[in-house]
């Protein structure tokens, strides 16, 4: 009898040790599978294009490239500037088109909007579009290879149906030299390809304009906010849609607003805090 009792006191020790070294095993083989998460960001370069929201001192763009830490940043946005191309008449009367940035008699580009301005000031300030800057870009040596490309205009563009394009002929359309560069859906493809043919490695992204204070920008928004997103669908480019979803709104626009168009200080924060997280989201990856 006391020997059945001792070996049942010893089966049950036995049985303690085994399950602890049993554990024991098991939290080691878990650290074996956890590994740690390593952002993609770090140290890649980054482009941005697009207007005066991009180009503000502690845009988005800026904050994007601290807070992922990328190894640097070319910001080719500039205030006032469009999607396309356009043509104008000037105050004497001149007809002027946007010029490309390789003429030989291309007169720059200006983001200035006083009153009357002369011919040349008026084709500077028509210059001023998104094809101009990604042809500067492309013309400049010293520029590193992007990792990452972001393109931001729309909000200075018009609405017209003349300006708004064709997405489904622009969709169809294989050659770039047949695209019509002053509408918003030509010049949409013509920009995501001119930069992917350049960079076939990029992981190119549209970030599509803020809601305004205005309920008539907002509406013209929309309709070029649809253009967009039909040729960024069609050539499967992902975009961030920061007019439904990145927490500035026509209610709030006071609060994040400086002056019903631009953000403040805690606009630019939303604003760059929604980018960041749906760039982080795409592209985390565990090692």
């Amino acid at each position: 009898m006391k020997k059945t009792f001792l070996a049942l006191i010893c089966s049950f020790f036995l049985f303690l040790a085994y399950s602890k070294a049993g554990v024991g095993n098991g939290d080691e083989e878990k650290k074996k599978v956890e590994v740690p998460t390593q952002s993609v960001f770090e140290g890649k370069s980054l482009a941005t294009f697009g207007n005066s929201i991009t180009a503000a001192e502690n845009s988005w763009a800026y904050q994007l490239s601290s807070t992922l830490k990328f190894g640097n940043l070319y910001n080719g946005a500039v205030g006032g500037a469009i999607w396309s191309k356009r043509e104008r008449t000037t105050g004497s009367g001149k007809k002027i088109r946007t010029q490309n940035y390789n003429d030989t008699d291309f007169a720059g580009i200006s983001n200035s909007n006083a009153a009357n301005p002369d011919d040349l000031e008026y084709q500077k300030r028509i210059n001023n579009s998104a094809i101009v800057h990604i042809q500067k870009y492309l013309s400049e040596k010293t520029a590193p290879i992007p990792d990452f490309i972001i393109l931001s205009y729309g909000t200075n563009d018009l609405s017209t149906e003349a300006v708004l394009g064709d997405t489904e002929g622009v969709l169809q359309e294989g050659n770039l030299d047949n695209l019509d560069l002053n509408t918003i859906a030509g010049t949409v493809k013509w920009c995501i390809k001119t930069l992917k043919n350049k960079f076939p490695k990029a992981k190119l992204y549209v970030s599509l304009p803020l809601q305004a204070e205005s309920e008539n920008r907002n509406k013209n928004n929309l309709k070029k906010i649809g253009i967009i997103k039909k040729i960024c669908d069609g050539m499967s480019i992902p975009y961030f849609d920061c007019y439904a979803e990145s927490g500035i709104t026509q209610e709030n626009s006071k609060q994040y607003l400086r002056d019903g168009l631009h953000p403040n200080e805690d606009g630019k924060k939303i604003h760059a805090d929604y980018i960041i997280k749906k760039l982080k989201a795409a592209n985390f990856k565990s090692l």
